[in-house]
């Protein structure tokens, strides 16, 4: 009991300091555009350190960024590479808020991702061996494998021996 009190004091405080940051998020932003608007050739140097003090708003501050430039795809990308790098923890945010702006960036938003990735270290770029992880019977949750009938004891499939999932309700 008192580790479940403890649990959801500590939730309530997080999510209270969480909405706390993000109420600023309005006000960096205009920040942001105002500052690029001033020297737009500076906008990876505005980017990345904005992000890196207020990593809350990393999506607001990219989201300016690339408004207040009227950003071409390659600049999208850079913008999105320079603010991953200074708070990697915020990419989904980062992509998102990107995507929403300039979709037709796509191509260089996630290539500036899989840069930063590769950069900062992921299991594959270090040469470390990924294994999946091993469901029983050899799948995963919801299909079935090809080789031939197995079951899944986490989704309950009928196991009619096709090679494609059924699924039933």
């Amino acid at each position: 009991m008192k580790n479940t009190i403890a649990l959801l004091a500590a939730l309530i405080t997080s999510s209270t300091a969480f909405a706390a940051d993000n109420s600023a998020c309005p006000s960096v932003a205009e920040t942001a555009k105002s500052e690029i608007s001033k020297a737009p050739e500076n906008v990876l140097k505005l980017v990345a350190t904005l992000v890196a003090q207020n990593e809350a708003c990393a999506g607001d501050i990219v989201k300016a960024a690339i408004t207040s430039t009227n950003a071409k795809p390659e600049l999208v990308g850079q913008i999105v590479e320079a603010a991953t790098a200074a708070a990697p923890k915020m990419a989904s945010q980062i992509a998102s808020y990107a995507f929403a702006v300039a979709p037709d960036a796509k191509p260089a938003i996630v290539a500036a991702l899989t840069k930063i990735s590769a950069e900062n270290g992921t299991a594959q770029a270090n040469g470390t061996k990924v294994s999946p992880i091993e469901f029983p019977g050899g799948s995963i949750v919801g299909f079935q494998s090809l080789s031939g009938p197995q079951q899944n004891l986490f989704w309950p499939i009928p196991n009619t021996g096709d090679s494609a999932p059924v699924v039933t309700q």
